[in-house]
Formats: C-alpha cells, sequence, structure tokens
C-alpha cells in the first residue's frame, strides 16, 4: 500500500515539534521502510526502520555541508569512528526542505554516555586526541565558514576579564550586600577569574589565537566529552557530531572536555587525561595550556550567581542558597587553583 503523507504523520511521536510533520515524506528518498519517527527535539530525530534505526536531521545547509566535509575528510584518514551521511535512493547526502535547510540521515549509535570514572575520561582523551589528528589539514572554503558560527570570534582572555568583572560589581548589589556568603564567593570568583585571566597572559594566548585564526585550524566543537558513547557488544568508544565545526582548532575541544570532566571529577584526573592526550597527539603545548586556563573561568559559577539575583529581592536568594553549594563551589575552586598552578599562576590570598 502506498505510504500517504497522512499514515506517515501517524508514524510520528511528539508532533509538538511541527518541523517532522512535513520534513517525515522526505524519508521516502532513503532505501528503508519507516515504522515509526520520534523526534528528539526541533532538529533530531530517531527514526525506526524495519531493519535498524537512524538519526535524522534537519539543519541550514551550511552546517550540513561543513559536517559532510569534515566526516568525509577524516574518513579518508582513517578515523571512522563517527556518524556518516547516508546516501539516498537517488544518491544524494542531504535531502532540500524548504528554501533554507536540509535533511541528512545518519546511523543511530545505540551506544551508552561514558562512566565518570578516571580511567574512562583518560580513555575520552585519547579518543579526542584520534580526531584531532585525523582532522589535521581540514579547511572550509571561506565562504561557508563566515555562514557558521565561529566559536573562535569570543576572545577568552576578555572574556575571563569580563566574569571578573560581573563578581566585582555584584559584590555593590544591594540584593546580596547584607549576604555574607554570597559576598565571599563572589571575591574569590573575581579572583579565580583573574588568575584565569593571568594563565591565558602567561601561555602566550593572544600569540597562539593569531596563528589559530591565520591557518584557519578547525575544531570539533561538539560537547568533547558529552559527545563521545561506548557502543556494544564490545564496547568500542565513538564520537557523536552534535556541532558544526568551527574556527578555534583543538584548544577549543580541550577547553570544553576540561570544563565537563571539572563538573564530576578532579584536577588530577584532568591532568592524566591531557598527559594521555599528548601523548596521541602532539599539540602545541600552549593549545592545552590555554584550554587549562579557560576551563577553570568561573562561568557556572556566574550563572549560579545570576540564578540567585533573579529572584525578587534578597531574602528569596538567601532561601534558595542550599547548604551543598559551599562545599560543591570549594572542591571546585581547589581543583580550579590545582590546576592555574600547574601554569604557574597563585592565588593572592
Amino acid at each position: 500500500m502506498e505510504d500517504t503523507g497522512r499514515q506517515r504523520d501517524d508514524k510520528i511521536e511528539n508532533r509538538t515539534v511541527s518541523d517532522w510533520s512535513r520534513a517525515a515524506p522526505l524519508l521516502s528518498n532513503y532505501p528503508y521502510h519507516v515504522d515509526r519517527i520520534r523526534p528528539t527535539d526541533a532538529v533530531t530525530a530517531i527514526v525506526y526502520t524495519d531493519t535498524r534505526a537512524f538519526e535524522a536531521r534537519l539543519v541550514p545547509k551550511p552546517s550540513a555541508t561543513a559536517r559532510l566535509l569534515l566526516t568525509d575528510w577524516m574518513a579518508e584518514e582513517g578515523f571512522r569512528d563517527t556518524q556518516r551521511f547516508i546516501r539516498t535512493i537517488y544518491g544524494d547526502r542531504m535531502v532540500p526542505f524548504g528554501d533554507q535547510q536540509v535533511l541528512y540521515v545518519t546511523d543511530a549509535w545505540p551506544g551508552h554516555p561514558l562512566r565518570a570514572e578516571p580511567d574512562e575520561v583518560v580513555s575520552a582523551a585519547v579518543q579526542l586526541a584520534r580526531v584531532h589528528r585525523a582532522m589535521l589539514g581540514f579547511r572550509l572554503h571561506s565562504s561557508l565558514q563566515t555562514e557558521l558560527d565561529e566559536k573562535s570570534s569570543v576572545d577568552w582572555a576578555q572574556e575571563s576579564l569580563r566574569t571578573a568583572v560581573f563578581f566585582r560589581d555584584l559584590r555593590s548589589d544591594g540584593r546580596i550586600r547584607s549576604h555574607p556568603l554570597l559576598l565571599e564567593w563572589s571575591l574569590r570568583f573575581e579572583e579565580q577569574s583573574l588568575m584565569a585571566h593571568s594563565a591565558l597572559t602567561r601561555v602566550g594566548y593572544h600569540d597562539l589565537l593569531r596563528r589559530v585564526q591565520h591557518e584557519k585550524r578547525m575544531a570539533w566543537s561538539g560537547n568533547a566529552w558529552s559527545a563521545q558513547r561506548r557502543v556494544p557488544p564490545l564496547g568500542r568508544m565513538v564520537t557523536l557530531q552534535q556541532a558544526d565545526p568551527s574556527l578555534g582548532g583543538p584548544m577549543v575541544d580541550l577547553a570544553a572536555f576540561c570544563a565537563e570532566v571539572l563538573e564530576f571529577s578532579d584536577a588530577r584526573t584532568v591532568l592524566r587525561a591531557i598527559a594521555a592526550y599528548k601523548r596521541e597527539f602532539q599539540a602545541d603545548d600552549s593549545a592545552w595550556q590555554a584550554a587549562l586556563a579557560y576551563a577553570v573561568v568561573p562561568h557556572k559559577e556566574q550563572k549560579w550567581m545570576e540564578e540567585q539575583l533573579s529572584q525578587a529581592n534578597q531574602q528569596a536568594a538567601s532561601d534558595r542558597l542550599s547548604l551543598s553549594d559551599p562545599k560543591v563551589f570549594s572542591s571546585r575552586r581547589q581543583n580550579a587553583l590545582a590546576l592555574l598552578a600547574t601554569l604557574g599562576v597563585e592565588p593572592r590570598f
């Protein structure tokens, strides 16, 4: 029986993600019988067929083109532990959707998130090094690059200073001025931000940034820890492509990786991971040093403080300060100080 638009619409779970109702007929371009479609968000859906599951994405054409070019390049370099674009019955790698978007399909790997354990962190760092080694020499045409979100447009040194200014100005805010604990932590976070800035200066961050931009070095630009999966039955590690490649080079991915790992682990594990990464891929010392410095800029702490300020009054802010927060902040700060010490930066008080 012909698979009509209405019948295909009945196969879609969570139709509140409206674009997938309109995009579903495009899946008939692929050589699989679609049983059902489960959108996970406005961009991604899991497509269940009579043989296996796939992942479909709706993204702007420049994004799809950049992702396709990168994974094809890496496959030529021998790295195949990431998702590849599947061809339609007509040999195409993507299908137009509207005026500016396309649909593309990859395998959906039923992997498991990595365990929050030191040995797993080290293995993930080695996997990231393999990704970076396979990316060597990859460049995007400038006309395509300008259409993508360039994370390298963020100057880490300037951002660390802006974070310090946020915490400095916070202490004059009447909503927390009479809250000793918030005042104390705002002082510590300001100092930590300034220490990160000093470390970036010390390792020659701006010289590194100019080289990266001149040479148009690329970053994978997913969440470098959470993009890794273990795929059964043998537990092979794979790297999911969750975002566009961007300018910035390996240090962008390393900084994201270190920041994520510090959410659940300690400075010693991060340093072990960096050592394993360096054994697998010979990155500039200034790249991993700059990544460490940026990873300890207290972005999460700033977000937490902003949440406190979003309360209607000082009393509400006090009520939201759970007793666990100071312990968490103390642990995170100790890890940050330990990493900064390896870069030759010590606290002033």
